[in-house]
């Protein structure tokens, strides 16, 4: 079963998991989520130091989510630095996950008038809650804002 981004399931699934020290194993995949805010262009070297990424695939893999949801690992809202930089970027006019999964802008979960950022250089995306507890995505610049951040392996 595919998992589109669509929905916001997925994401209610991911938590800021406070000194977590290993990798969990979700599905085929394993995530680890870090509560240290940085920019995300440090959060994807942090990423590949631990030879993973900026968590994509984890995120459409239904058996992963079931997975994280079934352990536990779902936390209540987020707040301004606990909405974690994700796999998403964007290069050649066009938005891409970093493992280079299927892509469908037209069911992907975005915030209200997002994407709206490539003129103006926010080429990364990260989850963004509502005030109405939606978690949905954003984009916006990868050096400037510090967000925690989900590595998968």
């Amino acid at each position: 079963m595919s998992f589109a981004i669509t929905g916001l399931a997925f994401m209610l699934a991911i938590a800021i998991v406070e000194g977590n020290s290993g990798w969990i194993e979700a599905g085929k995949y394993k995530f680890q989520v870090f509560s240290t805010p940085v920019t995300g262009r440090v959060a994807q070297q942090k990423c590949s130091m631990m030879g993973g990424r900026l968590a994509s695939a984890v995120l459409r893999d239904a058996e992963a989510v079931k997975k994280i949801i079934d352990g536990g690992y779902v936390y209540g809202h987020w707040t301004e630095h606990h909405m974690p930089w994700i796999g998403l970027g964007y290069q050649n006019n066009r938005w891409y996950w970093l493992d280079f999964g299927s892509w469908n802008h037209a069911t992907t979960a975005w915030n209200v008038g997002e994407p709206n950022g490539k003129l103006v250089g926010e080429y990364c995306g990260h989850i963004w809650t509502t005030s109405g507890g939606k978690v949905l995505l954003n984009d916006t610049k990868c050096n400037e804002l510090t967000f925690t951040y989900i590595c998968e392996k």
